[in-house]
């Protein structure tokens, strides 16, 4: 059974405990995901973690990372997306319960502009895919 609303959750516990630029969000994968994971960052870098002109960039790659979430997982299936910035670099990641290797075309399009991203298998969790993007360039 599926208890997350479309729009997930935030995790605010681990943001504020110990993390200032932390933030987390778990969603349920869907057509509508992408849109709650735009509207999300939204929310979480307007604490100033992230100058206003930056915002664009990072609200393009975190959607991006959710469709490509969406697109791997089945239809329902749990996705984790996080943000974490420190210093200069944002760090966006999306989890999702899958194991195909080969991502799609739009988000390889958006992570030329991260100078550096990977995927990687999370034991027990599927595959998480991540970026890190420059904050002042």
């Amino acid at each position: 059974m599926n208890d997350l609303p479309p729009g997930g959750r935030q995790d605010g516990a681990r943001a504020a405990a110990t993390e200032p630029h932390y933030a987390a969000l778990d969603l349920v994968a869907s057509p509508d995901a992408p849109v709650a994971a735009r509207r999300w960052v939204d929310r979480v870098l307007v604490d100033g973690a992230v100058a206003p002109w930056r915002r664009g960039e990072l609200r393009r790659v975190c959607t991006e990372l959710a469709r490509e979430g969406v697109r791997c997982a089945d239809a329902g299936a749990r996705l984790r997306l996080e943000v974490d910035v420190v210093g200069p670099v944002a760090r966006l990641s999306v989890t999702a319960p899958a194991s195909t290797p080969r991502l799609g075309a739009r988000v390889v399009d958006v992570l030329r502009s991260a100078f550096e991203w990977g995927v990687e298998q999370v034991p027990g969790r599927g595959r998480q895919l991540w970026c890190h993007v420059e904050l002042t360039a």
